[in-house]
């Protein structure tokens, strides 16, 4: 009896620490920002993402280090790298996040969001 005692002691933090990792393995953008930035006809423009909580997103446009259209408010959902953003007009965009990097490909252009 006290070797079966024994080895459940032993086995059961084995459990509960394979559970853990997989928790730590779980991206979170909550209250982060990423940045796209590129400069047209000599324009500087950047597109950011904010992400509010664990499902909000907030877009927003800037030209020359001024807000220059209105943000876009949507949701977002992770799954292990890969991230899909979901707009009220319907428009949904999907990526995937490695380290400080999102990218996106839309239409064969790659848009690289890094994180501020």
């Amino acid at each position: 009896m006290k070797k079966v005692i024994l080895a459940m002691v032993l086995i059961l933090p084995l459990v509960f620490q394979s559970c853990k990792k997989d928790d730590d393995n779980k991206i979170s953008l909550a209250g982060t920002e990423w940045i796209f930035k590129q400069t047209i006809d000599g324009s500087n423009l950047e597109t950011h993402l904010k992400f509010i909580d664990e499902t909000k997103v907030m877009m927003l446009y800037f030209q020359d280090g001024t807000e220059s259209d209105t943000p876009e408010e949507g949701t977002y959902v992770v799954s292990g790298s890969n991230i899909v953003l979901t707009f009220p007009d319907g428009n949904t965009i999907s990526g995937t996040i490695n380290g400080n990097k999102m990218t996106f490909v839309e239409d064969g252009l790659q848009f690289v969001f890094v994180k501020k």
